[in-house]
């Protein structure tokens, strides 16, 4: 397979005009979090810039730590509600995703060969695999459209620029999101003019991956019984729109009490039954595989 590496996606990021500096960094991040087998999840991906930027591209690696937890799918997409200016024609985002790590890391070459590229739609992975890269290349339009100078951060407060959609699978451990190359290989930098370079600071996101443990399915107040609390939170989820509870290492929601994914009529006519009629059968098992969809 041919190696990926035109010029014009390895500078990752050049600047149309200096401008003064807003802010004191510039760096890229991917969030960490604990999660429950067989979750689907997203994963923000952050960054600061302290210049007006025309062109930017982020390369991630996704790569087991410990165990064999491993994503199944992924869809590596610009995040609506982030910060990038992405309207108007040519297209101006792009992800492309690699494999074939070589176990070099190079400037201008190296890292990965490319084998597709996407934008939002989901890839499916094989662990064998393992690991995986996605490039986010985020491209100027005409007219221009460049993405000024600020800030993603703080993490968990503000919307990330980027985001990874992930469905895992059924398998308990750790993986990273690393760059898959950093200064002074020239994979992951910013450009402040043609002439200069900065290597923004970058942290790794760690995902770890924890067994099945659904304490609160239809306890919805954690009260340790079923009652008619639990029963009102239900209806204001299904009719009120307020939140939906999941508990961290659970692959569903606490009131999905026929383990199919969703919270619907049928997991109300289940709760009914459970605190009105006699021989009303106790919420599914999410943990359980036998149980899947079990009413």
């Amino acid at each position: 397979m041919p190696r990926y590496a035109p010029v014009s996606l390895v500078v990752l990021a050049v600047v149309l005009g200096l401008g003064t500096a807003a802010f004191a960094a510039n760096q890229v991040a991917v969030e960490s979090k604990t999660v429950g087998i067989n979750s689907s999840i997203s994963i923000g991906v952050y960054f600061e810039n302290d210049v007006q930027l025309a062109y930017l591209g982020i390369p991630l690696e996704f790569r087991t730590v410990s165990g064999s937890a491993y994503p199944l799918s992924i869809a590596a997409h610009y995040n609506s509600a982030g910060r990038l200016p992405l309207g108007g024609p040519p297209p101006v985002a792009y992800v492309y995703s690699y494999d074939l790590e070589d176990g070099t890391c190079r400037g201008g070459t190296g890292g990965f060969a490319t084998v597709a590229s996407q934008d939002g739609n989901g890839v499916t992975l094989d662990p064998a695999s393992n690991p995986d890269a996605f490039y986010f290349l985020r491209l100027n339009s005409f007219p221009a459209q460049p993405l000024n100078a600020g800030s993603d951060f703080p993490i968990g407060t503000n919307p990330p620029s980027m985001l990874f959609d992930v469905q895992l699978s059924a398998d308990p451990g750790s993986f990273i999101i690393d760059s898959t190359c950093t200064d002074p290989s020239n994979h992951l930098y910013f450009v402040p003019n043609p002439s200069g370079l900065i290597v923004p600071t970058f942290t790794p996101g760690v995902i770890t991956v924890t067994p099945c443990d659904c304490p609160y399915q239809a306890d919805l107040d954690e009260s340790g019984a079923y009652d008619a609390i639990d029963l009102n939170l239900m209806i204001d989820i299904l009719f009120f729109n307020a939140t939906n509870i999941q508990d961290p290492a659970c692959p569903t929601w606490r009131c999905d009490l026929n383990n199919d994914g969703v919270t619907d009529a049928v997991d109300f006519n289940v709760i009914i039954y459970m605190l009105f009629f006699a021989g009303g059968t106790p919420p599914c098992d999410p943990c359980n595989p036998v149980q899947e969809a079990c009413f």
